[in-house]
C-alpha cells in the first residue's frame, strides 16, 4: 500500500489539492466576515440580526438546489481543467466586488455576492468530485477523497479562525479585502498547473430546465444500488454534520464557558477528529473501495452522540459557576469529555463519508459521472436544509434542550442507517434473482 502522502507530490493531484482547498478557505472567510458584518452593524438589533444571518446561509445553500443539475451537465461536457480554471476566475471577479461592497457597507449587495459564491461552489462541486477518477488510479482513489476532504474541513476552520481574528484586528475592511484577493488569486494560480482533464461525454446536450434535468439525474443514480446507496448515506451525513456544527457555539455558550474562544476549540476538535478518521480509511481499508466501514461508523456516531448528550447533562452547574481561565475550564472532566466526544465524533464521520464518495466515483458511468454527483450535490443540500427545520422546530417552536436535539439525532441515525442497508440489499437481492433468471 503506497503512502497517501505521496500524491501530494504529485502535479496529477497537489495543484488540485490546493485549488480547491482555497476555495473552501475563500467561501468561508467571505461567509463569516460577512455574518460578524451582520451582527456589528445590527448589534442593537438582535432580531433582524438573527434574520439576516439565516437569510445568509439560506443564500448560500440555494444555488445548489438551482444549479447542481446544470453544473453536472457541464462538467461532463467541457475540459475539467478549463471549467476550474474559469470558475477560479469568477471567484477572483466576486472577491473584488466584494472588497468595494465591503468598503460601502453595502449589506445587500453583500448578500448577493454571497448568492454568487455559492452558485460558484455549485458549479465547482461536481467538477471537483469528477475530475479524480480522471487524475487518479483506481487504487489511489480513496486516499484522494481521503486528503480532499481533509482539505476541506481544515480550510473551513482556517477561514472561519481568519475571518474572526481580522473582525478583531484594525483596519477590518482592508484585511478581509486583501485576504479575499490573494487567496482567490492564489487558487487561480494552483489551477493552471492542474493536468489537462478531458471531457467525458462532449457531445450531451445541456438541459436547462432544473427541475427536469434533477428528474433524469435521479433516475440514473436509481439503475445502480451502490449509487443509491451513496447518494443517501452521502446526504444523511451531512444532515448530522449540520446539526452538529450549528449547535456548536450554542453548546460552547450555554454549557462549556462564556469563553468566545471555546467555539473554536470544539470546532479545532471536530475538524481534527475528522481529518483523522478521512486519512485513516486509506489504511484500514488498504485502498479498496467498500462501504464495510459505513455501517459499524454510523453506529459508533450515534453512540458517542448519546455519551456527549449524557456529558451535556452533568455540565449546566458547572457553566453556572464563577467563569473560568481557559486552562482551568480544560481541566474539569466533562469539558474534556465533550472535547473528546466531538473527536471521536468526527473521527468516525470521516470513516464514513470518504469511502462513500469514492464509491460514488467509481461506480458511476464515467460519461454521467459529473452529473450523477450533481445529483448529489442536490440532495446534501436538501438535507442540510432539512436538519436546520428539524433543529427550528426541536429548540424552538417544541422549546427542547440542545441535549435533546442531539439524542434524537442519534436515534433517528440508526433507523436511517437500517433502513438504508436494508432497502439496497433487498434491491441488489432482486437484481441478483433477475440476472439468474435471465440467464436460465
Amino acid at each position: 500500500m503506497n503512502n497517501q502522502f505521496s500524491l501530494l507530490k504529485q502535479q496529477r493531484f497537489l495543484p488540485f489539492f490546493v485549488t480547491q482547498a482555497l476555495g473552501a478557505f475563500n467561501d468561508n472567510i467571505f461567509k463569516n466576515a460577512l455574518l460578524l458584518f451582520i451582527a456589528f452593524t445590527l448589534a442593537n438589533n438582535p432580531q433582524k440580526s438573527a434574520l439576516l444571518n439565516n437569510l445568509a446561509a439560506g443564500l448560500f445553500i440555494l444555488p445548489f438546489f438551482f444549479f447542481s443539475a446544470l453544473a453536472g451537465q457541464v462538467a461532463d461536457k467541457y475540459p475539467k481543467h478549463r471549467l476550474i480554471q474559469l470558475l477560479k476566475v469568477t471567484e477572483l471577479v466576486i472577491a473584488i466586488a466584494a472588497c468595494w461592497a465591503f468598503h460601502q457597507q453595502n449589506l445587500w449587495a453583500l448578500l448577493l455576492l454571497l448568492f454568487l459564491m455559492g452558485s460558484q461552489s455549485a458549479f465547482f462541486g461536481p467538477v471537483k468530485f469528477s475530475i479524480l477518477p480522471q487524475q487518479l488510479k483506481p487504487s489511489e482513489l480513496l486516499a484522494g477523497n481521503a486528503l480532499v476532504e481533509m482539505g476541506t474541513f481544515v480550510a473551513i476552520l482556517g477561514g472561519t479562525i481568519l475571518a474572526a481574528i481580522i473582525f478583531g484586528a484594525n483596519q477590518v475592511v482592508f484585511w478581509i479585502s486583501l485576504s479575499l484577493v490573494v487567496f482567490a488569486l492564489f487558487g487561480l494560480m494552483a489551477s493552471f498547473f492542474i493536468p489537462y482533464a478531458q471531457a467525458d461525454h462532449p457531445q450531451h446536450r445541456l438541459q436547462f430546465h432544473p427541475i427536469r434535468a434533477f428528474k433524469t439525474n435521479i433516475a440514473l443514480a436509481k439503475t445502480n444500488p451502490s449509487i443509491t446507496l451513496a447518494i443517501i448515506a452521502i446526504s444523511w451525513f451531512w444532515f448530522i454534520g449540520a446539526t452538529i456544527l450549528t449547535q456548536i457555539p450554542v453548546i460552547s455558550q450555554q454549557y462549556v464557558s462564556e469563553h468566545p474562544q471555546w467555539v473554536s476549540v470544539l470546532l479545532a476538535s471536530f475538524v481534527v477528529g475528522i481529518a483523522l478518521g478521512s486519512l485513516c480509511c486509506h489504511w484500514l481499508l488498504n485502498g479498496a473501495i467498500t462501504p464495510k466501514l459505513v455501517l459499524p461508523s454510523g453506529v459508533a456516531i450515534s453512540i458517542i452522540l448519546m455519551d456527549a448528550v449524557r456529558v451535556l447533562s452533568t455540565m449546566p452547574a458547572l457553566a453556572k459557576s464563577p467563569t473560568l481561565s481557559m486552562l482551568d475550564t480544560l481541566s474539569q472532566w466533562p469539558q474534556l469529555n465533550l472535547i473528546i466526544d466531538l473527536t471521536a465524533l468526527a473521527f468516525f464521520a470521516g470513516l464514513f463519508v470518504v469511502p462513500l464518495q469514492a464509491m460514488l466515483q467509481h461506480h458511476s458511468p464515467v460519461h454521467l459521472r459529473a452529473q450523477i454527483i450533481g445529483c448529489n450535490n442536490v440532495f446534501n443540500a436538501l438535507f442540510m436544509v432539512m436538519s436546520a427545520v428539524i433543529a427550528m422546530v426541536v429548540l424552538g417552536v417544541l422549546g427542547l434542550a440542545t441535549p435533546v436535539l442531539l439524542g434524537m439525532t442519534a436515534i433517528i441515525n440508526l433507523v436511517v442507517l437500517l433502513w438504508c442497508f436494508a432497502s439496497i440489499k433487498r434491491r441488489q437481492t432482486i437484481a441478483n434473482e433477475g440476472v439468474n433468471s435471465s440467464s436460465q
